[in-house]
């Protein structure tokens, strides 16, 4: 029936049926429900040949009318869609402004149109590049709830943005559970088959910055078997990284500098300056982890250097702080103070909690060297705060042990407090069925 489940189809059934100024409940009865309906004229793959061959005659269709108009709408949503390609591509590009400026073409698409799940999906895109994400959060959810069964993976994509929206809010636990949701809905026959090693490999970040050590490793290995295969550039700079990160966390030092310097590589024959700099400065953190101070610095300072071709300033938080930590074992005090005092006001301007914790207590190690032990404290206790917001047990007691070395110094009433503080999260750690995988 001339591809009868096919959105063309549905899309010709839906405009016959506005022409004859029919609500689906008007066009429904015991045989048919204006869900089914619906269904038919947004493509939903699964219905039944029979229930379409009803509509039809119901609205008084048959094959040569659809034949005669089948032409046209194909090639009407053809170009549709190349449109919505090509705004989509400036959003990869950067240039929401431009993709903004054509996306108001589609506002007044219906919501029953065929493409508006793709709509609203892109709308979505351009509110999470304008970081408003209420507004990114509304379309997305639509664009998932409009794509139900369409098995054309827009609604895994949309998962995987929503995944977005909450690590950028420093929720991790919630952007597992969205990657989790789109990697339930993958559809591998489905277009967009780049989406499931994207969310593989988001999922892979967000148990690292959790320590999830084990649980990142173990999806990681499985993923490299295969690395080859991943089309993005961007995506396999980010394995790169990740692999270069997880084996430093594990001790593996000599084997994060082979896969680092390997990814470096690779990276030069690319334009991914994002991943460019997170490989430089991971690798500047291998080297601070062998105590091998030049190189560090300079893998450090070439990251920093990329700073004109970086999308967003937050990233450069994490190799500010490593500056900082490596002019601090140069005993530096003075240029370390400047390089940390730049990580946390650039963290805060960005909210990039997750990389200013680690700012701010390597500003209390800092205080602390200099016998500033009061500051030192002040410094740790905004590092506790941000890990309690984010739940890093491992973190909490690493900062709370620091507080209370400070505290012992200054004879401070709160000593026995903080003690007792460390003491419970230590027992939440043990507690903890990762602990023995994470040390």
């Amino acid at each position: 029936m001339l591809g009868s489940s096919s959105k063309e189809v549905g899309e010709i059934l839906r405009r016959i049926r506005k022409e004859k100024g029919l609500r689906l409940e008007d066009i429904s009865d015991e045989n048919i429900s204006p869900a089914t309906v619906s269904n038919i004229e947004r493509g939903v793959p699964h219905v039944l040949p029979a229930k379409i061959g009803y509509l039809m005659d119901k609205l008084q269709v048959d094959t040569d009318d659809l034949r005669v108009r089948m032409s046209g709408v194909e090639k009407e949503l053809g170009f549709l869609e190349l449109k919505l390609t090509s705004i989509e591509a400036l959003l990869d590009q950067g240039n929401h402004v431009e993709a903004e400026k054509k996306l108001v073409e589609f506002d007044g698409v219906s919501v029953d149109h065929p493409l508006t799940p793709q709509i609203c999906y892109i709308r979505g895109r351009l509110y999470v590049k304008k970081k408003q994400w209420l507004k990114a959060e509304k379309e997305l959810l639509n664009a998932i709830r409009l794509s139900e069964q369409n098995y054309n993976n827009i609604d895994v994509d949309a998962y995987n943005e929503l995944g977005l929206i909450s690590y950028y809010r420093n929720d991790l636990q919630a952007a597992i559970q969205y990657v989790n949701n789109g990697l339930e809905k993958y559809n591998p026959d489905g277009k967009r088959d780049h989406t499931f090693d994207v969310l593989v490999v988001n999922k892979i970040s967000y148990l690292e910055k959790l320590n999830r050590i084990g649980e990142a490793f173990f999806i990681l290995n499985d993923v490299w078997e295969r690395k080859e295969e991943i089309k993005k550039p961007e995506l396999l700079l980010h394995l790169y990284h990740l692999k270069v990160v997880l084996l430093r966390k594990t001790g593996y030092c000599v084997e994060a500098l082979e896969v680092g310097l390997e990814g470096i590589q690779r990276g030069r024959l690319t334009t991914e300056y994002n991943r460019i700099l997170h490989l430089w400065d991971a690798l500047g953190s291998v080297y601070l982890r062998m105590n091998d101070l030049n190189s560090a610095d300079v893998c450090l300072t070439h990251a920093l250097s990329l700073e004109e071709l970086i999308s967003s300033k937050n990233y450069f938080v994490s190799t500010l702080t490593k500056k900082g930590i490596l002019h601090m074992k140069k005993n530096e005090e003075k240029i370390s103070e400047q390089y940390l005092q730049k990580a946390i006001a650039i963290g805060k301007e960005h909210h990039a909690d997750v990389y200013l914790l680690d700012a701010f207590a390597f500003m209390g190690d800092l205080q602390s060297s200099l016998e500033r032990h009061g500051d030192a404290v002040a410094f740790y206790r905004q590092a506790l705060s941000i890990a309690d917001k984010l739940d890093f047990k491992q973190k909490k007691h690493s900062i709370l042990f620091r507080i209370i070395q400070s505290l012992q110094k200054t004879d401070s009433e709160e000593l026995l407090t903080e003690i007792e503080n460390m003491i419970e999260v230590q027992k939440e750690i043990k507690e903890d069925p990762l602990f023995n995988e994470i040390i």
